[in-house]
């Protein structure tokens, strides 16, 4: 089993069947035993820190820079902050995923949330933070960055350059 998906699967569970809230006593068929307790470390960490999920794997896109992209999760945190989330399989966080999720938030901002058909579900949300869940190691290492300005404007170097050098 997927681990990405067990994670996604938890998500969509909690938005469909308990209003968004994190689940306390989440089980799930099929699960391989490392997968359930892995998975069990995000329901854990969620529970003391998530007030309630907002989406998963939504759509996202900006005409201004010609992107668009998925995101895993967003969330609101239990002090009412707004977050932007992805599930990595590596074992640690890395610079280039919090880049990436700058990307997601650029383009949730510019035209909203979508549907994969392309209905809007949304306009933009203020993000706040940007969480990356590695769970290529056996321990739980929740990442999480604030300086956002930053690493949009990251996000928006790289597009510029990739433009450059693929034209």
């Amino acid at each position: 089993t997927d681990m990405h998906e067990v994670m996604e699967n938890y998500v969509k569970e909690c938005m469909s069947k308990n209003m968004g809230q994190p689940m306390v006593n989440y089980e799930s068929d099929h699960l391989e035993e490392i997968n359930a307790s892995k998975l069990q470390l995000f329901v854990d960490w969620s529970v003391e820190n998530i007030k309630k999920f907002m989406y998963s794997e939504k759509n996202v896109y900006s005409d201004r820079l010609w992107t668009g992209g998925i995101f895993d999760v967003m969330f609101e945190r239990k002090d009412g902050k707004i977050c932007i989330g992805d599930f990595k399989s590596s074992k640690e966080a890395y610079l280039s995923q919090f880049i990436q999720i700058a990307g997601y938030d650029i383009q949730q901002k510019e035209n909203g949330i979508f549907t994969p058909e392309g209905y809007k579900l949304s306009t933009g949300f203020n993000v706040e933070a940007y969480y990356v869940f590695p769970f290529g190691s056996d321990k739980f290492n929740v990442a999480v960055k604030y300086g956002l300005d930053e690493l949009r404007n990251g996000f928006e170097m790289c597009v510029g350059l990739y433009k450059l050098t693929n034209e």
